[in-house]
């Protein structure tokens, strides 16, 4: 059976689900959590994968352990043709162009 670590939004914070655990990482913010939750996905034995739900608790994303932990965001290459920004790089993004 494949592996989730799941990340989402907590009290002041983000968290991360351990899929083998149930056990709790807590971060400052929606990236810290979601590099960490790659990370631990692509060192897992067997299948993993990651979901991160944004502030409503909705599927914001799904990765699979074959995202590297260790390419740069938001920069796809030919060894990690999954790979996608982080939270964090989008909230960057938001903050640099605000709406209206």
């Amino acid at each position: 059976m494949t592996c989730v670590f799941e990340v989402s939004p907590f009290d002041r914070g983000w968290c991360v689900k351990l899929c083998d655990t149930g056990e709790v990482l807590f971060f400052e913010t929606g990236g810290q959590a979601e590099r960490e939750a790659r990370r631990l996905a692509a060192t897992h034995p067997g299948g993993a994968r990651v979901r991160v739900l944004d502030l409503r608790r909705q599927l914001a994303g799904e990765w699979s352990a074959s995202v590297s932990p260790t390419a740069e965001p938001g920069v796809s290459t030919s060894e990690d043709p999954l790979a996608a920004p982080t939270l964090d790089d989008l909230a960057r993004v938001v903050r640099r162009y605000p709406p209206g």
